[in-house]
């Protein structure tokens, strides 16, 4: 696995985009409705990161996507995974970005209430507009419901200058997704779902091998959680400071051969069931499904960071 998406190019983060997953998502971006006045500012407010997202006017936009370059050095994906029948997760969201040098890219997220997306803070780092699609299993298919994000709140200990703690971020949509099961938050009483060797699963869009291509089934694959001890100890192995592992903000989870990897940054890490319960979000790693490097995800039920994504969804 490796770093989700960065748009300074560090290797701790995960490239947020796929060029191949352009071609799928231009049938997405082509049916969203192109009404929001262009707009952008940024400011505090509400203790969060707060950016308003214009929503693109230019029909060329859509078109961008099939030339997208990597935004980082490491890659996110789902590796040693299955292929998702539609609709079993209805909640997660494919996103595509457009950022401000003109460039565009691809995260993961998930549905946390009607009208409100939970992705990685590093997904949103020089964010000018987000399209999206909820309940959308073929990307290049006419699946789920379209939206686009109106506000984006990132959390306010965030700093892509440093680290990946707290690496968290909350999208407000354009208008309430209905019809749609929304993803629960872990609790801090269900710390036991961080069991080391507990399996959660990871799903997404990202491709199937470090390097490898892109896929237009989402696709996810059961990971076993691994110590903070184990991740630490292997994080601090590198020497380099972008990749420090933060045992009180993250959750590891991975093993050789299965991963989360290119184009997942901001998806769920989650335990499946009758009640889809989400633990983590897609952050970042050293390769993918590397031996000794297991993923690395925002913990959600840390106190500051569920209190912030409660906030900001609200």
């Amino acid at each position: 696995m490796a770093g989700h998406g960065s748009s300074k190019g560090r290797c701790r983060l995960w490239p947020v985009v796929l060029a191949a997953f352009g071609v799928a998502l231009v049938s997405l971006l082509a049916l969203v409705p192109w009404d929001l006045p262009p707009a952008r500012a940024e400011d505090q407010k509400g203790g969060a990161h707060q950016i308003t997202l214009e929503h693109s006017t230019d029909p060329a936009f859509q078109h961008k996507l099939i030339e997208a370059t990597n935004r980082g050095d490491v890659e996110t994906q789902i590796v040693g995974g299955t292929a998702v029948p539609d609709g079993k997760y209805p909640f997660m969201a494919v996103l595509a970005i457009g950022f401000s040098d003109d460039s565009t890219g691809l995260c993961g997220g998930s549905l946390i209430d009607s009208d409100s997306v939970l992705t990685a803070a590093h997904c949103l780092v020089d964010a000018q507009s987000v399209d999206l699609a909820v309940g959308r299993t073929v990307i290049s298919q006419n699946q789920g419901k379209l939206r686009f994000a109106t506000q984006g709140f990132i959390h306010p200990s965030y700093n892509d200058a440093l680290n990946s703690r707290y690496d968290a971020a909350v999208l407000k949509l354009n208008r309430a997704v209905g019809g749609i099961k929304p993803i629960k938050l872990a609790t801090a009483s269900q710390n036991f779902l961080e069991k080391p060797g507990r399996k959660l699963r990871v799903a997404g869009w990202g491709t199937t091998s470090e390097g490898g291509n892109t896929t237009d089934r989402m696709r996810e694959v059961s990971v076993p959680v691994v110590s903070d001890a184990t991740a630490q100890s292997a994080y601090a192995s590198t020497g380099d400071p972008d990749l420090q592992y933060f045992p009180e903000l993250m959750v590891a989870a991975g093993e050789t051969g299965k991963d989360s990897c290119q184009g997942d940054s901001g998806g769920p890490l989650f335990k499946p069931g009758t009640t889809n319960t989400q633990v983590g979000i897609v952050s970042y790693g050293l390769g993918c499904a590397k031996a000794g490097f297991p993923g690395v995800y925002t913990e959600v039920n840390n106190s500051g960071i569920r209190t912030f994504i409660v906030n900001a969804a609200q």
